[in-house]
């Protein structure tokens, strides 16, 4: 049974979003102004700044995918201050923010999507995140439309729904390989999800193979810096203590908001009328954390 489209009647919101999105954006800006661009900025910036060849010369000898390097490039037009070079990662940082309220919205209706707005809006590691002129905004922002695009069309269907989730997620491989992570939980999840709809299920993995058709130019490159990589020890073996501080991080970087912050997200879990978009929710955040740290384990 397909869940009901979110409820519209909430007068607030048609003026609280647009508030939220101007704080979140002023947030940023601060922390733009406020900190100096550091090496992997520097670097970033250097390597656009070439010609183009020239720039794809050292993203091949790089560990990213081109996505990132090419927008600087063009972005370049804008200016060279500090500011100006990070404000593609504020504009996309904000669209982010407004991606995030998007998604809640379709999950827990308008006024946890306002909450969840206000929260990301003001969290400090998405803020000071979302500014740093590097490809990690960018890749929030098509992961989140990446799982919008796939919630929608598996509750609804829809050609729309269906191509937001195919571009949303090449993007995202285009801007960072770890999405691959994100988009295979993803995708385990659409199949237990549809397992008892033969050709729903069918168009789930088409939908996938799209993806990665999408991706095939980028093959080479990744196989190349797969295999340069895969000798590499600048990353040390996580441990325990790691795992713990993302889980502080994620509570406002305030131990004592850890226990609050789970225990309300268990408390979705009550609901059955939201249980599934929980359980959508704890794959792509928690669940697949976990998987990239043993995984980091495992490397290191």
């Amino acid at each position: 049974m397909s869940a009901p489209r979110p409820s519209s009647e909430f007068p607030l919101e048609r003026f609280a979003l647009p508030l939220l999105l101007v704080l979140a954006a002023a947030l940023r800006v601060r922390e733009a102004l406020r900190t100096p661009l550091w090496y992997d900025e520097l670097y970033t910036l250097g390597a656009a700044s070439q010609p183009w060849s020239a720039t794809m010369k050292v993203v091949r000898a790089d560990v990213h995918p081109p996505l990132h390097f090419a927008l600087t490039s063009l972005w370049r037009v804008f200016g060279s201050s500090d500011l100006a070079v990070r404000s593609l990662a504020i504009t996309f940082g904000v669209a982010g923010v407004a991606a995030t309220w998007a998604l809640a919205r379709e999950w827990f209706g308008p006024r946890v999507a306002l909450l969840s707005t206000l929260m990301i809006a003001l969290h400090p590691w998405h803020v000071y995140g979302s500014q740093e002129a590097r490809s990690y905004p960018m890749l929030w922002l098509w992961l989140t439309l990446s799982a919008l695009g796939a919630w929608r069309w598996s509750e609804r269907g829809g050609r729309g729904n269906a191509l937001l989730f195919v571009l949303a997620s090449a993007l995202a491989l285009w801007t960072h390989y770890l999405a691959g992570i994100v988009l295979f939980a993803q995708w385990l999840w659409g199949v237990a999800r549809l397992r008892r709809e033969g050709r729903r299920l069918m168009r789930w993995c088409g939908l996938h193979a799209a993806v990665g058709i999408l991706f095939l130019p980028d093959v080479p490159m990744w196989w190349r810096q797969l295999h340069r990589t895969g000798a590499d020890t600048w990353t040390r073996r996580p441990g325990l203590s790691d795992l713990a501080d993302v889980m502080r991080r994620l509570a406002f970087s305030r131990w004592y908001l850890a226990p609050v912050v789970t225990g309300l997200a268990l408390l979705s879990f009550r609901d059955a009328r939201i249980r599934r978009a929980a359980t959508f929710a704890m794959v792509l955040g928690p669940l697949t954390i976990l998987v990239c740290w043993v995984l980091a384990r495992r490397a290191s």
